[in-house]
């Protein structure tokens, strides 16, 4: 949990990053040439769903992400919600959560080469980032699944 913490933190940081580049119309720090540029992306039609910056979701994924891994990591009683919520159900919600962010992710790459033809080094960062936690994820819960077929 302590990689999926990092990770999200990370990733958090990356979305605050690319949701200051937004409001303040600066250029950033990531422009290399016309191909890769995290300014053309951010002012493109695509930035923005439903007039909410894609930055602002990042971050409200991250965020959701970094309380999660930090609530399991300090063993947090989910149960005191719901009954239902034990480990592995929270396991399993951390992980199809993470691979819905990366089937997101994955559509906005495919955006940035195809209608934008343009790549943002931040955005391609965000996109290791989520597969490397669904990866994760995907340990933890398959982990917490096998501990609960031997108890039982």
């Amino acid at each position: 949990m302590i990689i999926l913490l990092s990770l999200a933190l990370l990733g958090l940081v990356t979305s605050i990053y690319l949701t200051t580049l937004h409001y303040k119309g600066v250029d950033s720090i990531c422009d290399f040439n016309q191909q890769f540029s995290c300014t053309d992306v951010s002012r493109s039609a695509y930035a923005k769903i439903f007039s909410i910056p894609v930055s602002i979701l990042g971050m409200v994924g991250y965020a959701f992400f970094a309380i999660m891994a930090l609530l399991i990591l300090k063993n947090f009683n989910f149960g005191k919600i719901h009954k239902r919520f034990n480990q592995k159900w929270i396991a399993g919600l951390y992980f199809y959560v993470t691979l819905l962010a990366f089937l997101f992710s994955l559509y906005l790459t495919y955006i940035e080469l195809n209608a934008i033809h343009v790549i943002c080094p931040l955005c391609l960062l965000s996109q290791i980032i989520i597969i490397i936690m669904v990866f994760f994820s995907y340990l933890h819960y398959k982990n917490l699944k096998l501990k609960e077929k031997l108890r039982g």
